[in-house]
Order: structure tokens, then sequence, then C-alpha cells
């Protein structure tokens, strides 16, 4: 992972509360973020005594995963971007296709994925899926860099040496970036359901008009929205 360029000040990282479920058939342990907390099952059968041991050693590695996170995501020094418009934002996905794979895209739809993918393509209708925890004050890196790996997909349905060859030369740091991504959709779920907070509204900085080859269809919109808000 290749480090930001310039080191700031890192807000305190919140310690997760614990969610502790007994399951009788569970034979392990396990810990996972769930928004907020940090959601520990165990099996019933265990004792009191090893069940709390359990729990420490899992929450401490959660926790301290969440902390890297935190520290990843707020001292990355790139423009964050917000988009809450599946318009908006459907034209800044054709703007970034443009300038690297340039695959025929379908459309673009903003999703509510939590806890499975960032993102997805559908390989059949050629239709990409983003969360909308990606889509609200995200490192414009690390955004640009999802679009692609989607995008990528349209030509390499697969994770295969093929595919990151198509990703590669259009992102740099490229698994600084991977880390990234994820990190800001953790973070972003976390303050949404610990803060009770709507996605920001963007701030419309300028517009631009995206001159597409004739090739595709759709008309070209107005590309409202370029780099928002910066931490």
């Amino acid at each position: 992972m290749t480090p930001p360029t310039v080191e700031l000040d890192t807000p305190p990282c919140p310690v997760l509360p614990v969610k502790l479920e007994q399951v009788t058939k569970r034979k392990t342990g396990s810990a996972k973020i769930r928004g907020a907390h940090i959601h520990v099952s165990l099996p019933q059968r265990w004792s009191n005594a090893f069940q709390t041991k359990v729990t420490t050693e899992l929450v401490g590695k959660v926790q301290k995963q969440f902390e890297a996170d935190w520290r990843l995501l707020h001292q990355d020094t790139s423009p964050l971007l917000t988009f809450t418009d599946p318009d908006i934002f459907e034209d800044w996905v054709r703007l970034v296709n443009l300038q690297t794979l340039n695959v025929p895209l379908k459309s673009v739809r903003i999703g509510h994925s939590k806890y499975t993918h960032l993102a997805q393509m559908n390989i059949k209708n050629r239709v990409m899926t983003v969360s909308r925890y990606c889509l609200n004050r995200v490192p414009e890196s690390a955004l640009r860099y999802l679009v692609i790996h989607e995008l990528a997909h349209l030509k390499v349905a697969n994770h295969s040496k093929a595919f990151w060859d198509e990703v590669k030369p259009h992102v740099p740091n490229l698994r600084y970036q991977r880390n990234l991504i994820s990190a800001a959709h953790r973070i972003r779920i976390y303050e949404a359901e610990r803060f009770q907070q709507p996605l920001a509204k963007p701030v419309i900085t300028e517009k631009a008009v995206i001159k597409r080859p004739s090739a595709l269809p759709q008309p070209a919109r107005y590309l409202k929205q370029l780099l928002l808000d910066l931490f």
C-alpha cells in the first residue's frame, strides 16, 4: 500500500460497540462490522469464560481493522466527491469510460448495498450499479478505480490476470485505491447508522459538456459536478 503524500491530523477513531449473538448450531466464533457496531456470533454451548475470551480477541482484531480504515480515509488527500443524482453520476461514469476503457456501457444505477458488493456490473445488460455509500464524500481517485474496475468486467468477466491487465494502466497505486474505496464504504455506512445522517448534498461547482463518439448511443447530458469538498 502506498501511503498518502501529505500527513494530516486524523480525528480520534471511535470505539465500536459490540452486539453478541449466541447460535445453537454454530461451531466457531466470528466478528464483523455491521453498520455502527461489531456483530459477534458465538456457539451457545461455549462457557461464559470462553465466550468472553474469544469475544475479546475477535473484537480487538475487528476494531484494529476499523482504525486502519479510519486512518487511511482521513489521511488521504484526494478531493472528495458526492453524487446523489443518478443522471449526474452516470455522466461522470461515462466521462471516465471515455478517458479509459471506452466500453459499450448501457446505463448506471445507484444502489443501496451495505455488506455485499460495493459495485457490480451486469454483463448481460451492461448496467453498472454502485452503492450509494461509495458516493458520499468519497475520494475521487478511489471512486475512479471502482468505476474502472466495473468497466473492465465488460472486457473480462472474471478477476484473472487478463482482467487486471485491463485495469492497471488506468489506476496508479492500484492496491492503495482498492483499500481506500473499501475503507470509505465502511466508514460512510458507520456514519450513516451511528449519527443517522442523510447523504450529503452535492455542491455544483462546474458545468461541462461530455463529448461522446458518434458510435455511442445516448446524447450527452451536462456534467454538473466535478471535484467537491475536501476534508
